[in-house]
């Protein structure tokens, strides 16, 4: 009777819980191979490959990973994710930053910088001569266009980032996001 139960219990659960029949690796192996073989393209990664090659012998950008870039404060993290996301917008890729660190107004003025190539500060403090203004005015033309979303988030939450990176995914198709 307890046996009889526990496949009943398993049935509906397997009915219910689990939107496809349960299957052993060795039954969906042809199809996970053919999703592999999919991914192969004439640059020699699957996936989006990252701006340093020696890291793209150890991971590239794949939709369905989670890379975690760590290390001590002020080392680079953030700049390196920064120039990363933009070379995702270069390669049509849409980009989700969430920040925890730094405002709308100082992210943008350090996505101008690493755009142009002007020191950050010079932004900031308004140093340009006319031809950094120009440059400034075309990256900001360009950038106007990109599908790109800064979220400033001081305390976040999982249910929030949850819901953000869902409602984008739906809206713009986001493809890299950024957790900083």
């Amino acid at each position: 009777v307890n046996r009889k139960a526990n496949e009943e219990i398993d049935s509906v659960t397997e009915k219910y819980v689990f939107t496809n029949e349960i299957a052993t690796l060795g039954d969906k192996l042809d199809d996970i191979w053919g999703e592999i073989e999919g991914a192969w393209n004439d640059t020699g990664f699957a996936g989006l490959p990252s701006m340093i090659p020696e890291l793209n012998n150890y991971v590239t950008y794949d939709p369905t990973e989670l890379i975690l870039i760590s290390g001590r404060m002020k080392t680079g993290k953030s700049a390196f994710m920064l120039c990363e996301s933009i070379r995702m917008l270069k390669s049509g890729v849409p980009v989700l930053y969430i920040d925890t660190e730094i405002s709308d107004k100082l992210f943008t003025q350090r996505v101008l910088s690493c755009l142009t190539g002007i020191p950050g500060n010079d932004i900031k403090n308004g140093r340009l001569d006319d031809d950094q203004k120009k440059e400034l005015r075309k990256a900001m033309n360009w950038l106007k266009k990109q599908p790109l979303v800064h979220e400033y988030m001081t305390s976040p939450d999982e249910d929030a980032i949850f819901a953000l990176c869902n409602i984008l995914k739906h809206k713009m198709d986001i493809g890299f996001v950024v957790y900083d």
